[in-house]
């Protein structure tokens, strides 16, 4: 056994959750542009959509951040994905 910490690591169905949850925010931040500008959907163009796609990538991209870097760790968020709120470093047997 090697005396290096190994990190912590996602399975592939892990990632996969996280890809579809990604993607799941991404559309659900375009349906709410979407809904916002109901009134002139109509008149949207095509860069207007790609506007507001945009601008829903980079919120999902920032959410995904923000729970990269601290949400994962409060609350009832660990058990419900299943993995311990581990600060620092953990070296097994």
């Amino acid at each position: 056994m090697s005396d290096q910490a190994q990190n912590l690591t996602v399975t592939a169905k892990e990632f996969e959750a996280l890809k579809k949850a990604f993607a799941l925010i991404v559309l659900l931040c375009l349906a709410l542009q979407l809904l916002n500008r109901w009134d002139t959907l109509d008149s949207l163009g095509y860069r207007d959509l790609l506007r507001m796609a945009s601008s829903a990538v980079f919120a999902a991209t920032i959410l995904s951040l923000a729970f990269y870097k601290w949400c994962w760790r409060w609350g009832p968020i660990p058990g419900w994905i299943g993995r311990p709120a581990i600060r620092g470093i953990w070296i097994g047997p």
